[in-house]
């Protein structure tokens, strides 16, 4: 319960919503990166959480998240909540969150 609201917070800061700008504007990178860890079939890519997050941290390597934050945020494409996550999913996901932010005025 705490630790749903903490993420609902976080996911609405800008901070998070930066990483989802930078994370969209390296979609092909991650595309690449992911490929030796991915498991392809039946029109997905999946990949193991650990190296999705291993992975956001080689091509974002200034963003400052816990694990637990890395964690919350790779496993938004986990819909069976088994450890594996939709790729596709996962970035289509943090393309919305992102395209919803880029189109919002800047609050100071």
């Amino acid at each position: 319960e705490k630790q749903m609201k903490v993420l609902r917070e976080w996911e609405g800061s800008n901070d998070i919503q930066k990483i989802y700008a930078e994370i969209t504007k390296n979609r092909k990178l991650l595309r690449e990166y992911i490929k030796p860890f991915a498991i392809i079939g039946s029109g997905k890519t999946m990949v193991q959480c650990d190296n999705l997050i291993s992975v956001l941290k080689q091509v974002l390597p200034r963003t400052r998240l816990s694990m637990t934050q890395w964690r919350m945020m790779a496993l938004m494409g986990d819909k069976e909540r088994s450890g594996m996550v939709d790729f596709d999913l996962f970035m289509k996901i943090i393309e919305g969150s992102a395209k919803q932010f880029i189109g919002q005025p800047k609050f100071k």
